[in-house]
């Protein structure tokens, strides 16, 4: 009787050895894919934090004055600016009319201290490229770089782990772009601004930022581009009040 009792307890001892390794096996199956899933989830979130800083990078360009030519002007104001590409054309500098697409009493007007003020090449401002701190209008940001390598070297003023990613580097070009719109109809659906740049001053500033990584990690080497643009509206004043 008493053998008949160890026999059986060896046979559920044997069980339960076998479902313990059936057990660890599908664990252990299971593992690579759940590190692929982690270093994937880790890949996407540095693709997000590239994009969130090419973002914000374009953003801050955009609040920036639209053309050297008010970027030092009294008051925080800036007239339309005139422009020589599309002369005569419906979106053309005009001292007597409201321009087309504003509302007559918006106060953007074309004269700043009965002053004409025309747009200028694009073109960093001497003292401005490179140096961020004084990038006053969006023309300085033309064929500039900025490089983001932070937590690696660890000999930055922004706190270690701003950016996990490193090597990052945001190239930005500034063009005037055609102002004119499709069959001359401003209330078009169809009228599209590309990048191909034209010969003089338009309406329309065209920015193109690429933001690109050479980690070494073929997984982390990203190219993210990221177009805007800016228009010659010039600034407006309470109530419609009109410049001096």
């Amino acid at each position: 009787m008493n053998k008949i009792r160890k026999n059986y307890k060896r046979g559920v001892a044997m069980i339960e050895l076998i479902f313990t390794l059936v057990i660890i096996g599908i664990v252990l199956m299971s593992a690579p894919m759940l590190i692929h899933q982690a270093s994937q989830s880790n890949t996407v979130a540095l693709q997000q934090e590239a994009i969130a800083a090419v973002s914000a990078h374009t953003n801050i360009l955009l609040t920036k004055h639209w053309d050297e030519a008010d970027a030092n002007l009294s008051g925080g104001v800036a007239p339309i600016l005139k422009t020589s590409f599309n002369g005569g054309g419906i979106f053309d500098f005009n001292l007597t009319n409201t321009r087309k697409g504003l509302y007559p009493n918006s106060g953007r007007l074309t004269l700043y201290n009965s002053n004409i003020l025309s747009a200028s090449a694009i073109q960093a401002t001497s003292g401005d490229s490179g140096d961020s701190t004084s990038r006053d209008d969006i023309d300085d940001y033309h064929n500039t770089d900025n490089n983001i390598s932070i937590y690696g070297g660890q000999d930055s003023n922004a706190s270690v782990g701003d950016y996990v990613d490193v090597d990052l580097n945001i190239h930005t070009e500034v063009t005037y772009v055609n102002d004119t719109p499709t069959l001359w109809d401003i209330k078009s659906t169809t009228n599209t601004i590309n990048r191909s740049s034209i010969v003089g001053t338009s309406n329309i500033k065209f920015v193109h930022v690429v933001l690109t990584s050479n980690s070494g990690i073929v997984e982390l080497n990203k190219t993210i581009t990221l177009d805007a643009f800016s228009c010659n509206l010039g600034t407006i004043k309470m109530n419609g009040e009109q410049y001096p």
